[in-house]
């Protein structure tokens, strides 16, 4: 709730309408009622509550987006250090919703988000210096912030392809000095959590004996979930079936049935 504001000895402004309920806003933002949402939310938001402000422009978002609504209700609560607003405001800045599209905007609040320690904000400013998009190019703040991402301790949907760029980079020595153990490191973090394209570079790594032992069976078990949890047809799922063909042609039946065995029993890992 919106804290009062006193105007004199026994005197306050009621800020916000008594039918205005945080909690009965919360609940139907969550069940995405967000006609009931918005009736509770809106005074709230009105009155200078952040977080009902990002929820309102949240709100705007959807069905039928009002996009310059959502941007307006976003920016007062970006204004006061709310990272998810700060975060999503830059996304509109970058898709150019409600707005004129600029990467250069984008990145300026990506970078209040990511300074708030937002794992999203940190990931998209590690790819706007890893391309130079609204940014001069910087493989070195690159590599850093999707670090951070890669390491930030709160939960979140993207850790695994953050994870997948560092090692991506150390493979590379893009933005760090290279280092073949330390990219199957990462590489098979993200893989644990599910990343397709870190499960074909660990299992290609295992194949050809790049910065990691020469394992014909984590190589066919990496690479077959490469395939699995690919989303649907693509060059990806084509490359790992022809490099699984070629490592069954040298795989015993006792390896191969392994292999098999841990692609059953596997399920990804939150790290």
């Amino acid at each position: 709730m919106a804290k009062l504001i006193t105007l004199a000895a026994g005197v306050m402004l009621l800020a916000v309408p008594a039918l205005a309920d945080l909690a009965a806003g919360l609940k139907a933002y969550s069940r995405q009622d967000y006609a009931v949402a918005l009736r509770e939310l809106l005074p709230l938001a009105k009155a200078g509550n952040t977080d009902a402000q990002f929820r309102v422009g949240f709100i705007y978002c959807q069905g039928k987006p009002n996009y310059p609504e959502a941007m307006k209700w976003f920016r007062l609560a970006a204004q006061k250090g709310h990272a998810n607003a700060q975060f999503d405001l830059g996304q509109m800045y970058s898709l150019g919703q409600g707005t004129t599209r600029s990467e250069e905007e984008a990145v300026r609040w990506y970078k209040m988000a990511a300074a708030s320690g937002y794992p999203e904000a940190q990931a998209r400013l590690a790819v706007a210096y890893e391309e130079g998009n609204g940014v001069v190019q910087n493989l070195e703040l690159a590599a850093k912030f999707f670090r951070l991402a890669a390491t930030n301790p709160q939960p979140w949907v993207g850790r695994a392809v953050a994870q997948f760029s560092l090692g991506a980079m150390y493979h590379e020595g893009k933005g760090v000095a290279k280092s073949l153990p330390e990219a199957a490191k990462w590489f098979e973090l993200a893989a644990n959590g599910g990343d397709p394209q870190a499960q074909y570079n660990l299992g290609w790594m295992y194949s050809t004996a790049d910065g990691v032992e020469d394992d014909p069976i984590r190589a066919y078990f990496w690479i077959s979930l490469a395939m699995k949890n690919s989303p649907g047809p693509s060059d990806l799922v084509v490359q790992a079936k022809k490099e699984r063909d070629d490592l069954v042609k040298h795989m015993t039946l006792v390896q191969l049935s392994e292999a098999e065995r841990m692609v059953k029993e596997w399920k990804p890992k939150t790290n």
